[in-house]
């Protein structure tokens, strides 16, 4: 999903005398979701949190490319029903990419439940006015589509059974840790018996760890291409029109 508003980064503020050590700065991003009613609203969830010793529905808005929590001090007072708030010393500063200081006032811990289920959420105190923002910190697995999509090969083309790569040594321990991920999170399934075709795998290195790709050109070459014309968007434009309800989609990870 496109993000629509100011995107920023927070470094950690070392400069801050707590008595603390300093260590290394951390940027991350983070992004306020604005109502787009053209575009079906904002992303958003309503939860439970304790007020006052007491459960209060919020709404919050979500935002999976955030690694953040937030909430602006002025809402956390009203909520609160209170002129003031006490909360804790921060460690990070907020900056837009322009370069303008957004003001941390710190930061709090508020508990939330979501499905009986209890969870001491963090957020920073920022002020400006803004609700709560919940950042990809609190987002557990992946979700996926319903249906099944079918792949047919030529049956005059002979499967291919690729001989695997050497994995250098130093990569093993990192690549079985992201293969065992990946099947816990039901992205790929474990295969310990014959099959007809076999891909290699290709480590695409990112910045911090690396992507694992298969390189399946003889059965790319081998697949029966449907004859199905896909719609542009300008053909797509006129028959929603007239459409009453529309929803926004956060994607957490498009690779598989």
């Amino acid at each position: 999903m496109r993000h629509d508003d100011d995107i920023c980064k927070i470094i950690d503020n070392s400069n801050i005398e707590t008595g603390e050590s300093d260590e290394e700065n951390e940027t991350y991003d983070i992004c306020k979701i604005i109502d787009n009613s053209n575009m079906g609203g904002k992303v958003e969830a309503i939860l439970d949190f304790k007020i006052n010793k007491a459960w209060k529905k919020l709404s919050c808005q979500l935002d999976t490319g955030a690694n953040v929590n937030l909430i602006g001090y002025n809402y956390l007072c009203r909520i609160f029903n209170t002129g003031e708030f006490k909360i804790k010393k921060s460690q990070h500063k907020l900056y837009s990419f322009a370069g303008g200081e957004i003001p941390v006032l710190g930061q709090c811990n508020l508990c939330c439940k979501v499905k009986d289920k209890k969870f001491d959420l963090q957020l920073q105190v920022v002020n400006v006015e803004h609700g709560v923002l919940l950042s990809a910190s609190v987002f557990e697995g992946y979700g996926c589509f319903g249906n099944e999509a079918r792949l047919e090969t030529n049956p005059e083309v002979k499967p291919v059974l690729q001989n695997p790569r050497r994995i250098p040594l130093a990569l093993r321990p990192e690549l079985e840790k992201e293969l065992h991920r990946l099947e816990e999170s039901g992205i790929i399934a474990k295969q310990d018996t014959h099959t007809d075709w076999v891909s290699n795998l290709l480590l695409v290195r990112m910045k911090d760890s690396f992507r694992i790709c298969l390189d399946p050109i003889p059965l790319n070459k081998a697949l029966e291409r449907p004859n199905y014309q896909f719609q542009t968007i300008d053909e797509m434009l006129p028959e929603l029109g007239n459409a009453k309800i529309t929803r926004k989609a956060e994607l957490s990870i498009s690779n598989y």
